[in-house]
């Protein structure tokens, strides 16, 4: 039961909050829905303008714009993903089909369902050839080509 209240009281507190990082930077949500950043005053540095946002790292983080084309009795719906800074600074405007939290100076991004990597100024360092990514730790990244899983590091290169 003890356990139980501790969630309970846990979930409450970071719902509260939003989501912030070590910085003092939190993701909100307004009432329309849209998401932004407040600093650790409160204040919004951010315009909540965006349909969705991953994780704050290294003063960046990825945003997501939704986009309707409307073909006269349908509709088709996009998910675009670009990367800004805490102080709404755009890095990479939303182009790709997903990104990544950054990691080590770099985040996966995803393009015609394959991933490569950005650099922190939104520069393609690492071509999308993979189908599948992880995070970088220590210099280097788990990634998955032709159904064969090995290592690369910020190069691109594979590590044996």
């Amino acid at each position: 039961m003890k356990c139980k209240f501790i969630l309970v009281a846990l979930f409450l507190f970071l719902s509260d909050i939003g989501i912030s990082n070590a910085q003092g930077y939190k993701i909100y949500q307004n009432d329309n829905q849209k998401y932004g950043i407040k600093d650790s005053n409160g204040k919004i540095v951010v315009q909540p303008k965006y349909d969705d946002m991953g994780e704050i790292s290294e003063g960046l983080v990825p945003v997501m714009v939704t986009e309707f084309i409307d073909y006269f009795f349908d509709y088709e719906e996009f998910h675009n993903w670009g990367v800004v800074n805490v102080m709404g600074k755009e890095i990479v405007s939303p182009m790709y089909e997903d990104i990544l939290p950054y990691s080590e100076g770099l985040a996966a991004f995803q393009e015609k369902n394959l991933w490569g990597f950005l650099d922190s100024n939104g520069h393609v360092v690492i071509n999308p050839v993979f189908s599948s990514v992880g995070q970088f730790n220590g210099g280097k990244v788990a990634v998955v080509l032709n159904g064969k899983s090995f290592y690369i590091n910020k190069q691109g290169e594979k590590i044996e």
